[in-house]
């Protein structure tokens, strides 16, 4: 007997949206958004991707240490650009970059 090829056809289909149902809770409970990344963050967003409290990254703007634009003259945006620019400049060198450097002001 010839199974109907539109049975096996919607049997595997179920079987797909089943396994993306359970992809779905998966990535929801690790908390993963595949939202399109705004180009502004908020406080509580740049927290948890630099990995620093709240209180540390108001204490920064409040010291002028941290680029930080003012929406509405009180709620404080960070542009992405701008904060990985930030993150970048504190990076410290390799030694092998150091000795680079050391070298080509040597010449």
């Amino acid at each position: 007997m010839v199974e109907n090829p539109f049975q096996i056809l919607l049997a595997k289909l179920t079987k797909i949206e089943s396994l993306l149902a359970t992809m779905n809770t998966r990535v929801e409970k690790q908390g993963i958004s595949f939202e399109p990344k705004s180009e502004y963050l908020t406080v509580k967003q740049l927290s948890d991707l630099i990995h620093l409290k709240e209180s540390t990254i108001y204490s920064l703007v409040h010291q002028h240490r941290i680029p930080v634009s003012r929406q509405q003259g009180r709620r404080l945006i960070f542009s992405r650009e701008e904060i990985s620019k930030w993150v970048e400049s504190g990076r410290q060198k390799t030694m092998d970059e150091i000795k680079q450097s050391v070298s080509k002001n040597l010449k």
